[in-house]
């Protein structure tokens, strides 16, 4: 079982290139002069390497879906608004699952027991600053300063 971040801010699916590596997926990437120009939220230019046609499984529905293939990336799959467009996925927050196609299949978006904090209110950061939040952590992460950063594969 592999985990994706589903981000609406972006509008392409992507996968890392070091998960495709991990996969021997890199012979079956398309290189070519057709490649996109993706941005990080922030500005910063995305390196992509090319394209490659994969399929999702979610609960035994195979989703073929298009990725661009990202030299450096944070997580090792990202599904986009093409993805979550052309699944008719509806994002249920308040039961923290999104469903597709018509609610066909579903998945949970986080694992509770994997949750580490959660933002005591709806907090809004300018792009290209930083910010002081405040946030709740479950009671076996006990009490102290944190830092919380993305993770890097």
């Amino acid at each position: 079982m592999q985990r994706a971040l589903i981000d609406t801010g972006a509008h392409y699916s992507c996968v890392s290139m070091s998960f495709m590596k991990r996969l021997h997926l890199l012979p079956k990437m398309i290189r070519g002069p057709n490649q996109k120009r993706l941005f990080t939220a922030d500005g910063k230019p995305l390196m992509v390497a090319g394209t490659i046609q994969l399929t999702i499984n979610i609960h035994g529905l195979m989703i073929p879906t298009t990725f661009q293939v990202i030299k450096s990336l944070n997580h090792d799959i990202i599904l986009g608004m093409t993805f979550l467009t052309n699944t008719q996925a509806n994002i249920d927050l308040a039961k923290g699952e999104i469903t597709l196609y018509d609610g066909l299949v579903g998945a949970n978006l986080v694992n509770p027991e994997e949750n580490l904090l959660r933002t005591v209110d709806a907090v809004w950061v300018p792009a290209r600053s930083e910010a002081l939040i405040p946030v709740t952590v479950p009671f076996r992460h006990g009490s102290g300063l944190s830092i919380i950063e993305p993770s890097i594969h």
